[in-house]
């Protein structure tokens, strides 16, 4: 959903989103939706606590999300990823389905 409120800002002018994190990436599918709509070089961080909803992804997402090579795939608490992550590392965080939105 971000990505198609985001394609044209008022002017005409394009967001220049390069740098993905999506918290809470779970089997992949707002990484699979950034994939389709963010340029060919994006890059797309998709943070997961649990190995087991990360592996369902990586074995059965029908879009193979994972398997692209513009997602680093990292396991750890979305939280204490984002605090460890460089300032103005990231053009647009999604805040998938996490724990603390359920």
């Amino acid at each position: 959903l971000p990505y198609l409120f985001g394609r044209e800002l008022p002017g005409g002018a394009w967001p220049d989103i390069r740098r993905v994190l999506v918290i809470g990436a779970g089997s992949g599918n707002d990484v699979a939706r950034a994939l389709q709509w963010l340029p060919a070089d994006a890059r797309i961080d998709a943070v997961e606590i649990d190995p087991v909803i990360q592996r369902i992804g990586i074995d059965h997402h029908p879009d193979r999300p994972y398997q692209d090579d513009r997602v680093n795939r990292v396991l750890n608490d979305g939280r204490n990823f984002l605090r460890g992550a460089p300032a103005e590392t990231y053009d647009l965080v999604v805040f998938a389905l996490v724990d603390s939105l359920v």
